[in-house]
């Protein structure tokens, strides 16, 4: 589009053929090409940077919407990428052997309840149970500990959130073999219906199959299936960035605002034309 920027008489100055000066003077008007800004993804105004009249260079900032919406979004991006790529990792680099270890000792626990359950029991294994349950009380209750310090160390930034993690997943193991110790203890004290030693058989079945898959490893398509949530979630960042930077209004060449009329605090919608520029080229 073209717009009429000032419409008046100029003058040209001919020399003429006979020796004598003659002036003319013609009328007409001069049109500078124009373009309208705004944003697509609107917002708040916080910032007006020129007004109507004024120059703008290629890319000087018109408008600065409030950005605290579309950061956060970007942030959760960022944070859903950096899961997305720990989870990656993990699945490419395998289980720990001490996961696998552990697994493993889960499997030869649920063979015993399941043995036991089929046997009775002695009162010495009771006793024994009876301390086993004890000790895993003791490590919950430390493990608990650590992770209510860490939890603070981590808040004040003195430590970094994978030691606390790390301390979490130790909490997590020791109430789990808290609560096969106070399974264990139950089943010997009370003795076992047919149907829940068929339980205790399928949960064996369950931790061998576990260990299997843990030796194993991930399957190609799991690790497929991560990466492609990578890729989603890095998308994800990529768009975001581009909401963030529609929340300034540029000027996309060097121009003058003709039209601009706006103040800290309105709302702009998405897709709406804010301002409009007369370009600084070639005028008609």
């Amino acid at each position: 589009m073209r717009r009429t920027l000032l419409a008046g008489a100029f003058a040209l100055l001919l020399a003429a053929c006979g020796g004598g000066d003659q002036e003319r003077r013609l009328t007409g008007t001069i049109e500078f090409p124009d373009v309208e800004v705004g944003s697509l993804v609107g917002g708040r105004v916080v910032r007006v940077l020129k007004q109507e009249g004024d120059r703008a260079a290629a890319q000087d900032v018109l408008v600065e919407l409030d950005p605290a919406e579309w950061q956060s979004h970007l942030e959760e991006a960022e944070a859903l990428a950096a899961a997305a790529e720990r989870e990656l990792a993990l699945l490419e680099a395998g289980p720990r052997e001490e996961t696998i270890e552990e697994a493993r000792a889960d499997a030869k626990r649920a063979e015993l309840l399941w043995t036991i359950s089929t046997k009775g029991a002695r009162e010495e294994e009771i006793q024994a149970a009876r301390e086993e349950l004890r000790a895993a009380d003791v490590a919950v209750e430390e493990a608990q500990r650590e992770v209510d310090r860490l939890t603070g160390l981590a808040r004040k930034q003195v430590e970094p959130t994978s030691v606390l993690d790390t301390a979490r997943t130790a909490r997590d193991t020791a109430q789990a073999k808290q609560a096969v110790a106070q399974q264990h203890l139950k089943l010997l004290e009370a003795g076992q219906r047919p149907e829940e030693i068929e339980a205790m058989r399928q949960a064996w079945l369950a931790q061998v199959q576990r260990v299997k898959a843990l030796e194993a490893g991930a399957r190609p398509e799991e690790i497929a299936a991560k990466r492609a949530s990578v890729a989603a979630a890095k998308a994800r960042i990529a768009v975001a960035e581009s909401q963030l930077r529609e929340l300034a209004i540029l000027a996309p060449a060097d121009s003058v605002v003709q039209t601009l009329d706006l103040r800290p605090g309105d709302l702009l919608k998405p897709g709406v034309s804010v301002a409009v520029l007369l370009l600084a080229e070639q005028p008609w």
